[in-house]
């Protein structure tokens, strides 16, 4: 929710320039035997060599964050199926769709915090944390609280439909990758089981991928100043955490190497 959201509600109050929402995000990881990943860890220095367990905070403030934007979600998919009913349009029809698959995926991640195991390994420096963090709440904050300003251009309704269904796909694959990824979500690195199925046959980072789509969607069907600087920011994050994550993974989980070398793209097929 490797992801921000850009104001669903204000997508749906800006219904008649097409205006969208969303994103998030998540990382992933492999397992070795955990006495192999153990002794790696003593090894890295980006990884946290004491204790990895989990204090009940750091489970409880991150899903509560994430929580309130499930809520913010439903009240705007509510506000969202009023209109529809009023006045049925594809464009009301996809951010209804989306609405309610992406609040699905926003507790996927929620119950994995609230109940996985300990990491076998987690970045800790300060500057990787807060990355993660920014990426993954920045576009819901300038959606809250920045002035959103005029539209740059004037997407015609089959580009701003076109942006919308594929904004709509991300929330699918979203939803695909957090359910196959599982207990091994986390909103800054840690190396937990490593998951090679599902989208992570194709990509390495598809939640990554999936925010891609949603935040391009967002940016065609509102292109305002705010949403265009936010989603190259969240992107460029996201590529950060994506070398930080690696790092990590090959640090310490000993089949991270083949899996990276079977799937050969990090975020988009074909290109990287």
């Amino acid at each position: 929710m490797s992801d921000g959201a850009l104001s669903w509600d204000m997508a749906v109050r800006g219904h008649s320039s097409n205006g969208s929402a969303d994103p998030r995000n998540v990382a992933w990881s492999d397992s070795p035997s955990t006495s192999d990943a153990r002794e790696a860890i003593g090894q890295t220095g980006s990884s946290a060599p004491s204790s990895n367990a989990i204090p009940w905070w750091a489970r409880v403030l991150p899903a509560s964050a994430l929580a309130l934007l499930v809520a913010w979600q439903v009240l705007a998919l509510a506000h969202a199926l009023q209109l529809l009913a009023r006045g049925p349009s594809w464009a009301l029809a996809a951010l209804c769709a989306r609405g309610m698959i992406y609040a699905l995926f926003l507790c996927l991640p929620i119950a994995a915090i609230l109940t996985q195991p300990s990491a076998l390994a987690r970045d800790d420096r300060l500057a990787v944390k807060i990355i993660a963090v920014t990426a993954t709440f920045l576009l819901a904050a300038l959606g809250l609280w920045a002035p959103q300003g005029a539209l740059l251009v004037h997407p015609s309704m089959a580009v701003s439909l076109v942006a919308l269904w594929v904004s709509v796909a991300g929330a699918v694959l979203a939803v695909t990758s957090a359910w196959t990824l599982g207990g091994s979500f986390s909103i800054h690195p840690e190396a937990r089981e490593l998951v090679t199925s599902g989208p992570y046959r194709v990509v390495r980072h598809p939640i990554y991928l999936a925010e891609v789509l949603i935040i391009v969607g967002l940016a065609v069907v509102n292109p305002r100043a705010v949403t265009i600087l936010g989603a190259v920011s969240v992107i460029g994050l996201q590529v950060v955490r994506i070398f930080a994550e690696e790092g990590l993974h090959r640090s310490v989980e000993p089949a991270y190497r083949s899996y990276a070398a079977r799937t050969r793209f990090r975020l988009l097929p074909g290109v990287w």
